[in-house]
């Protein structure tokens, strides 16, 4: 179900940092995201599927720019 409020999804993505994300962040979310493909949360959510490409070009760009 979806959160509302500080812990709300939205709320977080908005306010996350991708210019000062750790180096361990990165790493988790890498870490997490193996296990899927876009087409299986494109396939689960629409919003679901930005999310994840959002997710992954952040991570992307970080490990490209050595973080």
């Amino acid at each position: 179900m979806r959160k509302t409020g500080k812990q709300g999804l939205l709320r977080r993505v908005r306010g996350f940092d991708t210019i000062n994300v750790t180096e361990n962040i990165v790493n988790s979310a890498a870490q997490i995201l193996r296990k899927y493909d876009a087409e299986t949360a494109t396939t689960a959510s629409a919003g679901l599927g930005t999310f994840y490409n959002w997710v992954s070009v952040t991570e992307w760009d970080k490990i490209q720019n050595k973080i």
